[in-house]
C-alpha cells in the first residue's frame, strides 16, 4: 500500500518537523524516503533583474545548487539506508508540483507540514497544505508544526493512532490503511464514535437547541458500542492486536482533538468525506478542524 513517502521541504525547521514521523514509517513499512525541495518560479522571476546583470536561468542555477546542497544534509542526517532515500529540486509552482510528484509512483504517501516561515526561499505552508489537501488523491499526513511543539525537537515517534468513525462506508475506506500501518508500525489502535449533538438554529426571532429524548440518545449509544466492537473484531482477525473503543457524545472534531491530545504519540487517522445527517458528521470539515487543533500527525485518506 506505501511503497513511497514523499516529504516536500522548504528548508525551515518547522517543515522539517514532520521528519521523525516520515523516517519512522519508511523504515516501519520499507518504503523509500523522497525528499522533494521546490524553486518557486515566481520567487526566481521576482529575483531576476537583468538591467544589474542577474538573469532568471543563473537565478534558477543558483537556488536549485543551495537546494540540492540542503537536501543532502538532511539525508545524512536520516537513520536510513542510502537506497532508501531519494532527493530532488524542482522548479515550478508549489503545490502543483507536490500533487505531480505524487502522482508518479504508485502507494505515495505525502508527508506535510502545515506551516513553514514566509519570504524568500520559503513557503507558507498553511496555504501549500490546504491546495494539496483539496488536489491529492494521495494519502497524506499532515502537522501543524509550531515553534513550541516541534516533532523535530520532541522525538516525534507515534504509538498509537485514534481513527474516528462514524458507521458510513465512506469513513471506513480509512480501515485499510490502519491495519497495515498497524501492523508494520505496531501501534494500538483507538476505534471512536461519537453521536453528534445537533447545534442551535434559528427560527424567528429565536434560537432552539435539539436535543434527543433520552431514550433516544441511549439506543444511539448502544448501536454505538455495538459497531465499535464489530469493527474491532475485525481489526483483531486481521492481525492487529492493541484495539481499543471509545464512544463520546458532543461535537465530533472536539472529541477527537480532545482523544488525541490526551493520549501522548498519537495520530489521527481520518476520511475527508462521511454521510450528513442526524448521527453523521460531515468528516470534511471535521478532517480541517482536527488538523487545525490537534498539535499532532493527521493522516487524511481521500473517499
Amino acid at each position: 500500500m506505501y511503497e513511497r513517502i514523499l516529504v516536500p521541504l522548504d528548508g525551515s525547521e518547522l517543515a522539517e518537523a514532520v521528519l521523525p514521523v516520515a523516517e519512522q514509517m519508511a523504515k516501519g513499512l520499507g518504503a523509500r524516503l523522497d525528499l522533494l525541495s521546490i524553486v518557486e518560479e515566481d520567487v526566481v522571476a521576482a529575483i531576476a533583474n537583468p538591467m544589474g546583470g542577474r538573469y532568471a536561468a543563473q537565478v534558477e542555477a543558483s537556488a536549485q545548487t543551495v537546494a540540492k546542497d540542503y537536501l543532502a544534509k538532511v539525508a545524512d542526517r536520516l537513520k536510513l539506508p542510502k537506497d532508501k532515500v531519494k532527493t530532488k529540486v524542482m522548479v515550478a509552482m508549489v503545490p502543483e508540483a507536490i500533487v505531480r510528484e505524487a502522482e508518479k509512483g504508485p502507494g505515495t504517501l505525502i508527508v506535510l507540514s502545515t506551516h513553514g516561515r514566509s519570504g524568500v526561499g520559503r513557503w507558507v505552508l498553511g496555504s501549500v497544505a490546504d491546495k494539496v489537501l483539496h488536489a491529492t488523491k494521495a494519502p497524506l499526513l499532515l502537522y501543524r508544526a509550531r515553534e513550541d511543539q516541534s516533532l523535530t525537537r520532541a522525538g516525534g515517534e507515534i504509538r498509537s493512532m485514534v481513527v474516528p468513525v462514524d458507521g458510513s462506508e465512506l469513513a471506513e475506506d480509512v480501515l485499510p490503511h490502519v491495519k497495515v500501518l498497524a501492523g508494520a508500525l505496531g501501534l494500538k489502535v483507538t476505534l471512536v464514535r461519537i453521536s453528534s449533538v445537533l447545534p442551535p438554529y434559528y427560527g424567528g426571532s429565536w434560537f432552539y437547541t435539539y436535543t434527543y429524548p433520552e431514550g433516544m440518545l441511549a439506543e444511539i449509544e448502544k448501536d454505538a458500542e455495538e459497531y465499535l466492537k464489530k469493527k474491532a473484531q475485525e481489526l483483531k482477525a486481521q492481525s492487529v492486536k492493541d484495539v481499543f473503543t471509545v464512544q463520546s457524545r458532543g461535537s465530533a472534531a472536539v472529541q477527537i482533538v480532545d482523544l488525541v491530545r490526551s493520549t501522548p504519540g498519537s495520530m489521527a487517522v481520518i476520511s475527508t468525506h462521511g454521510r450528513s445527517g442526524v448521527g453523521r458528521w460531515v468528516l470534511g470539515s471535521v478532517a480541517d478542524r482536527v488538523v487545525q487543533g490537534a498539535g499532532a500527525p493527521v493522516l487524511v485518506i481521500r473517499s
